[in-house]
């Protein structure tokens, strides 16, 4: 963070407090939004707490209190915060998705795919969203499902170059090898010490036959990681006749 951008969020802090009056649940908010703007997690969580305990029905509260918790890796107390402000507000957008990530980020694949199909359909154009959502469906194997979202992430962010190697895998994982192919390139394109999408491609190349643009893919990778290089060597040697 550059100093001028953390003297500001400071101000915010402190121009938070002057105004603060304990007994109401906005005073604690805003003090736990300013606090949460300046990276100081514990102190924000517990305003957004106390707002929260102040006035239940107040769901922004909520959601702030699940996005801190979720910085902190209280993933399971994140889950609590953000199922609290949906029932205050089930067409949030921002608590739906906060819910879906953080179910994610514990591996609770298909339970993450509600709330993120939920918050990409309020928010059709936040390409985030859509490739949130397809990474989800890949993980729980719901591949086509996962093309179509990153397609739609890819549409909105021609140049996301993750959303199109998540895409990649997922041809990969369908069997449709010369798509796979056509997205690892064009990610090369742009990215050429992209290692993980190197390696993906030699090892699709050398299934569908092509040895030799395996091993130019191979001899590419030992520049960039030698421990995916080692690994592809061994498939590319193991395939020999």
């Amino acid at each position: 963070m550059d100093v001028e951008r953390q003297r500001t969020q400071e101000r915010h802090v402190v121009v938070a407090a002057h105004f603060f009056r304990p007994a109401f649940a906005e005073a604690h908010y805003n003090l736990g939004t300013a606090l949460q703007r300046a990276g100081r997690l514990e102190e924000a969580r517990a305003a957004l707490a106390q707002a929260a305990a102040l006035k239940p029905a107040y769901a922004p509260a909520h959601y702030n209190l699940g996005l801190v918790l979720a910085s902190l890796g209280r993933y399971r107390e994140a889950i609590a915060a953000f199922e609290e402000a949906l029932r205050r507000a089930p067409d949030d957008a921002g608590a739906q998705s906060g819910l879906g990530r953080t179910l994610a980020n514990l591996g609770r694949w298909e339970e993450a795919l509600p709330p993120l199909r939920r918050a990409a359909a309020l928010r059709p154009a936040d390409a985030g969203l859509q490739a949130a959502l397809g990474q989800a469906c890949m993980r729980a194997g719901r591949l086509d499902e996962a093309a179509d979202a990153l397609a739609r992430a890819l549409a909105l962010t021609p140049g996301d170059d993750e959303a199109r190697f998540q895409l990649a895998l997922v041809e990969i994982d369908r069997g449709r090898g010369a798509a796979a192919v056509a997205a690892l390139r064009e990610v090369l394109r742009t990215s050429p010490r992209h290692a993980a999408a190197r390696y993906n491609l030699g090892l699709t190349l050398l299934a569908s036959g092509d040895a030799e643009g395996a091993r130019a893919e191979l001899r590419a990778l030992e520049d960039i990681d030698s421990n995916l290089a080692l690994q592809l060597r061994l498939r590319v040697e193991a395939a020999r006749p």
